[in-house]
């Protein structure tokens, strides 16, 4: 037989309850999620999809045609700065809106070509660059913000 004995059976009561009520308040731990992603998505730029493990999703080179229609490729030719994968007028990277609430968060881009580039168009010789972190990489990247949120629920 297993006996359970609960001391302070108040003071246990009033901090399940404080936890109960803060699970019913995600939307700001869903929205410091969301801004984790994105900060690790302005990283990935940094690094022309390097944040990626699998080297299948590194980022190809740009190739000769796309150098030499730029906007910003003649400039930087010229003054020899080094030019960046999907970077040449900014918008692809900035253009980012997190949305969040109580059931969970997003991140959207507003730039039209975004999901062409995630995913690559073959019949445009357009190649994957992938710009979001796998689903791995995002459950890994979340996990200790979630991690933090439920240690301060428990103090």
């Amino acid at each position: 037989m297993i006996k359970l004995k609960v001391e302070n059976g108040r003071k246990v009561a009033l901090k399940l309850d404080t936890i109960a009520k803060g699970l019913l308040h995600l939307k700001s731990i869903n929205h410091a999620s969301i801004l984790t992603i994105d900060r690790w998505i302005q990283q990935n730029f940094e690094k022309e999809g390097g944040k990626h493990s699998e080297s299948s999703l590194k980022w190809k080179p740009l190739s000769p045609y796309t150098l030499s229609v730029r906007r910003k490729g003649k400039k930087a030719k010229l003054s020899g700065a080094d030019v960046r994968i999907l970077q040449d007028t900014g918008a692809l990277k900035t253009r980012w809106i997190p949305k969040s609430n109580n059931k969970g968060s997003s991140l959207q881009s507003q730039v039209k070509y975004a999901n062409d580039h995630e995913a690559g168009i073959r019949v445009k010789n357009l190649p994957k660059r992938k710009i979001l972190p796998t689903e791995e990489q995002g459950e890994e990247i979340i996990k200790p913000v979630y991690q933090h949120f439920i240690k301060e629920l428990l103090k």
